[in-house]
């Protein structure tokens, strides 16, 4: 993938969280993601293709899969290519930024091969394509004021990110040649207010080929 996002944040936000804490977060949601496949590998059927959302915990490094939450909600992919799912869950802890103030967790809308059909991404499964154009995120508590706490704790800026809602929201990926924020190399997040926006998954030819958001 050409973009990786940066993992400093979220190791120094882990440090500086709060670390005993092991329940999980309990809120219930009703958030559909839907949208459709831009199959330029030419799949011969989607039978064992499901969609979902990768709640990282620090990156997208394949070799750390064993460390990714998919969503308990997947979708199956009908033969036009669409897909639908609803998320009712907030993601688990182990995939959040945890902080005095706030927990957040970003999350890729990915298509993976789920070769045993048991819904989830196994380690000997992979990972197919990712959305370029949206993301997910997940809030809960004061978050800017959080933010700006978190700035002083680590003594550095924080530019991006900031738009983020509490709850789960779909999130157009801005990207920096766009939103033009200052010293920073990274995409921004634009939660997306209409609640039937269409989501496109790309399967590339090759995994490499993705240009997937990166955002720290």
């Amino acid at each position: 993938m050409k973009h990786l996002f940066s993992t400093s944040l979220f190791l120094i936000a882990l440090l500086v969280g709060i670390q005993n804490s092991q329940a999980q977060l309990g809120e219930k949601f009703n958030v559909t993601v839907r949208g459709s496949l831009d199959d330029q590998k030419g799949l011969k059927d989607y039978n064992n293709v499901r969609v979902a959302i990768l709640w990282h915990s620090d990156d997208i490094n394949l070799e750390n899969s064993k460390k990714w939450n998919i969503s308990p909600a997947t979708s199956t992919v009908d033969k036009k290519g669409k897909f639908k799912f609803t998320l009712t869950q907030a993601p688990p802890l182990s995939s959040c930024i945890v902080t005095r103030r706030f927990a957040l967790a970003i999350g890729f809308i990915v298509a993976f091969d789920d070769a045993n059909q048991n819904q989830k991404l196994d380690k000997e499964e992979k990972i197919l394509g990712l959305s370029e154009k949206h993301a997910m995120s997940f809030v809960r508590g004061n978050y800017i004021k959080g933010l700006n706490a978190f700035e002083k704790d680590i003594k550095k800026r924080i530019v991006t990110l900031r738009k983020l809602k509490n709850g789960i929201w779909v999130n157009k990926v801005v990207p920096k040649e766009i939103h033009k924020l200052p010293n920073t190399g990274f995409d921004d997040l634009t939660p997306i207010k209409k609640k039937k926006i269409k989501v496109k998954v790309v399967i590339p030819k090759k995994l490499n080929d993705l240009n997937a958001p990166n955002w720290t």
